[in-house]
């Protein structure tokens, strides 16, 4: 992308993107709860922690990231030791994360406000421990 058509405010420094891309995530699934898209949430939040890990791997190691979207091996590649809740969101995002990509029957409780609601939160909050974990 030329620089005259990169979005506002995107960090030259190719691992800093992987960050702004992140937070640019989270204010999707901000913006996508707030107008009832229920599965881009989960989208989103997924997506938001893939590319803060992969930011995190990037920086720590000066390699680029895997092509994956599961986000638990990526956790497991840059050292971190989630909780066990985190370890459940982690893989609860990375399976929606697919079936919502594809015609498939979502469980009736992936589908509801408040389950949306919960993994943004939930997301908010390990972005958040994410960022006070050492890089390298």
């Amino acid at each position: 992308m030329s620089d005259d058509t990169k979005p506002e405010g995107r960090p030259e420094d190719p691992i800093e993107q992987w960050f702004w891309l992140s937070d640019d995530d989270m204010k999707c699934a901000r913006d996508a709860l707030a107008a009832g898209n229920l599965m881009d949430v989960f989208v989103h939040c997924q997506q938001a922690l893939e590319k803060r890990l992969k930011g995190m791997y990037a920086r720590a190691t000066g390699n680029i990231p895997p092509y994956t979207h599961a986000l638990m091996p990526l956790a497991k590649l840059c050292g971190l030791e989630p909780s066990p809740a985190q370890e459940k969101l982690m893989v609860a995002l990375s399976t929606l994360y697919t079936e919502v990509r594809y015609p498939l029957p979502l469980a009736p409780e992936d589908q509801s406000p408040k389950a949306a609601a919960e993994a943004l939160e939930s997301t908010e909050e390990m972005v958040l421990w994410l960022d006070q974990r050492p890089t390298s």
